[in-house]
C-alpha cells in the first residue's frame, strides 16, 4: 500500500526528504495497523497523497492494490480511486 522511508532519505537516494514527508510520515506512523483490511489502508493511503500535496488521489494519481489473497498486482479503476479519495476527506481530513 504505502511505505515510508525514514527521516532523511530522499527521493532516488538524492538526500533530501520527498516533498510533504515532514506531514505523511507521523501521520502513517499514528493511523497505519497491521491488521487493516485492504479497504481501510486504501483509503490511508489515499489521505496520505492529499496531505503530501496540493491535490487528491483522483485528480492525476492511479493507484493500485496487491490484496494478501492472491499476491495479484491490479490497478484500481478511477471511480475507486475517487471514492477512496472520499471517505479519506471525511474521515481523516474533515
Amino acid at each position: 500500500i504505502a511505505q515510508s522511508k525514514p527521516p532523511g532519505v530522499g527521493v532516488e537516494g538524492l538526500g533530501r526528504p520527498a516533498a510533504g514527508s515532514d506531514r505523511v510520515t507521523p501521520f502513517l506512523e499514528k493511523e497505519y495497523k497491521k491488521d487493516m483490511s485492504l479497504e481501510d489502508a486504501s483509503v490511508l493511503a489515499a489521505a496520505s497523497t492529499m496531505l503530501a500535496g496540493d491535490r487528491g488521489p483522483s485528480e492525476g494519481v492511479r493507484m493500485a492494490q496487491v490484496p494478501a489473497s492472491d499476491g495479484k498486482f491490479a490497478l484500481v479503476p478511477p471511480d475507486r480511486v475517487s471514492g477512496y479519495s472520499d471517505a479519506a476527506r471525511s474521515k481523516f481530513l474533515a
